[in-house]
């Protein structure tokens, strides 16, 4: 067979290579590098927030954290997605129920303390994988046409542990929030 034959299979990889990394965006919140598929959003710009740090007091759970977010619009609606990543300084429980939170586990905890599940707000929790990863996914029916779809999960969680915890919420349908939560990659920084 001659060279030239074995050049055009190369060729072929290398472009679609090509473009699968130009059809995601890079997003560093804290200590975590996420990438997301955002073509569904066409034109889009991402703002970052400066991190900030908060304590988180109480019986058996005395810790602190730094808390990091981004927001992604389309050029026609506002935050249509935004992340927000939580970097505890000790090991917490994350799947598990934890007692003093009514029965919520420490994912449902932080995706409540990150103000993008309003308490009143209908909510259906399911099981689902992000990244490889165990995750919570939450079904937000907040009265309007499309629900609001939020997952949460831990980049670095060990059995039920973690100190790292990556929120994503999408306004967008479920058939384009199901592609960007399923294009997300995280990479530990």
């Amino acid at each position: 067979m001659p060279r030239e034959y074995l050049l055009i299979p190369l060729c072929v990889l290398c472009l679609t290579s090509m473009t699968a990394l130009a059809a995601s965006d890079s997003i560093e919140l804290g200590p975590v590098n996420l990438s997301m598929d955002l073509m569904a959003m066409g034109n889009y710009k991402i703002e970052k927030e400066s991190p900030y740090s908060e304590d988180h007091p109480g019986k058996g759970y005395d810790f602190s954290y730094q808390i990091s977010t981004a927001k992604v619009s389309s050029s026609s609606t506002q935050d249509l997605v935004q992340i927000v990543v939580h970097q505890m300084d000790a090991q917490e429980s994350l799947n598990s129920a934890v007692p003093r939170l009514k029965g919520s586990s420490g994912l449902e905890h932080c995706v409540m303390e990150s103000g993008l599940l309003s308490k009143r707000a209908k909510a259906d929790k399911e099981p689902y994988t992000i990244d490889g990863r165990e995750c919570l996914l939450i079904k937000v029916d907040e009265g309007g046409d499309e629900p609001r779809y939020i997952a949460a999960y831990s980049p670095d969680q060990e059995i039920d542990s973690g100190t790292i915890v990556c929120i994503i919420s999408s306004d967008l349908p479920w058939d384009a929030t199901n592609g960007l939560f399923q294009s997300v990659r995280t990479q530990l920084i």
